[in-house]
C-alpha cells in the first residue's frame, strides 16, 4: 500500500503511519512542545517496527529531554539516556544511533549532578565509532573541549 506521499511502503500502511507520526512528532520538538510529542511517539511506541524503532526512541529522549527543562529533570533525563542506549545498544548499525550516543553524553552532562565521565566516555565513543570527521564528530570533540577541565580525564 502507498503512503500518503504515494510511495510504497514496504509493510503497507503500518510504516506509513509510523513515517507521518514521526513528522508530526519531529514538528512539535521543532515547535518547543515536548509534552505533546513524547505523547504521542509514546502512545504509538508499539507500532514500530525495526526500521522505524530507533528513530521513534530517539524522538522519545528528545521529547523527554525537552520537557525536563521545565521540571522532574533526573527522572525524565535519566529516561531519555535509557531510550538513547537502547538505540546503541539493540540498533548499533542504526543511521540514529550515533546521534543517540551524543545525546547520551549530553543527558550525562545535564543531569542535576552531573556525570562528566559518563558524558566525556559518550562522546569519544562517538568519535571512535560514529565520528569520522563530519558534523556528529565536530560536535562530539566541541563538547568534549567544553566539559570542566577542559575535557582531560583524572
Amino acid at each position: 500500500a502507498p503512503d500518503t506521499n504515494g510511495h510504497p511502503t514496504q509493510a503497507g500502511s503500518r510504516v506509513g503511519k509510523g513515517d507521518a507520526v514521526m513528522s508530526a512528532v519531529e514538528g512539535l520538538l521543532q515547535q518547543g512542545s515536548g509534552d505533546k510529542a513524547f505523547e504521542i511517539i509514546d502512545g504509538n511506541i508499539d507500532r514500530f517496527d525495526t526500521g522505524t524503532l530507533p528513530r521513534a526512541l530517539l524522538l522519545r529522549g528528545k521529547a523527554q529531554m525537552l520537557m525536563a527543562k521545565s521540571g522532574n529533570a533526573g527522572k525524565l533525563l535519566r529516561q531519555a539516556g535509557l531510550d538513547f542506549m537502547r538505540i546503541v545498544a539493540h540498533y548499533p548499525d542504526s543511521v540514529d544511533a550515533g546521534e543517540a550516543l551524543f545525546l547520551a553524553g549530553q543527558v550525562n552532562a545535564s543531569l542535576p549532578k552531573p556525570n562528566y565521565a559518563a558524558a566525556r566516555a559518550a562522546w569519544q565513543q562517538v568519535l571512535s565509532s560514529y565520528g569520522g570527521s563530519g558534523p556528529l564528530a565536530k560536535r562530539a570533540q566541541k563538547a568534549i573541549d567544553q566539559l570542566p577541565g577542559r575535557g582531560k580525564g583524572k
